[in-house]
């Protein structure tokens, strides 16, 4: 059987788990509209991608169309942005 790659974007960001309140990665792709999430940053990756697989497999036996990935030409870029405040001023996390 000839088969197709496709290649979604997924994004991890820092995240918790609700209730306990233990630090986790959250994945997702809005591609497909999927999320699942890790201890690890390996171990959320490892979920995505089997969350990604079942998504498509019910989209295949329900007879829908399975989307497309993202256009590569329309990179997303994350990055952080350094600026400094004085050191006696408070902030707090988010």
């Amino acid at each position: 059987m000839d088969t197709k790659v496709l290649n979604y974007r997924v994004i991890i960001e820092p995240d918790v788990y609700s209730g306990s309140g233990k630090p986790c990665y959250l994945a997702y792709t809005s591609a497909l509209d999927v999320a699942d999430n890790g201890d690890t940053i390996e171990e959320a990756i490892v979920h995505i991608t089997e969350a990604i697989r079942c998504r498509i497999d019910a989209l295949m036996v329900a007879g829908e169309p399975v989307p497309s990935p993202e256009d590569p030409s329309s990179t997303v870029v994350v990055t952080t942005a350094k600026v400094s405040i004085p050191k006696s001023y408070p902030f707090a996390f988010a």
